[in-house]
């Protein structure tokens, strides 16, 4: 038998927190609502935020990792 591939989501977990603390819900729920298992008014705001903090957040570390290539 072969075990099945599946690609894991990897959340970003000081986003997770900080959602966790702002909505008073698990970071499980919020897990369910970003793989899309939850639907509803509530999982669309946390959809919506977690992705525009992960974007600011990458958009803030690429200038980062592209000085420290650029150094070698």
């Amino acid at each position: 038998m072969n075990k099945e591939t599946q690609k894991r989501n990897n959340y970003n977990t000081e986003i997770l927190n900080a959602l966790e603390n702002k909505y008073g819900v698990s970071i499980d729920y919020i897990r369910k609502c970003l793989r899309g298992v939850r639907i509803g008014v509530v999982p669309s705001k946390i959809i919506s935020e977690y992705e525009e903090v992960a974007k600011q957040i990458d958009e803030a570390a690429a200038p980062i990792i592209t000085k420290l290539i650029n150094d070698n």
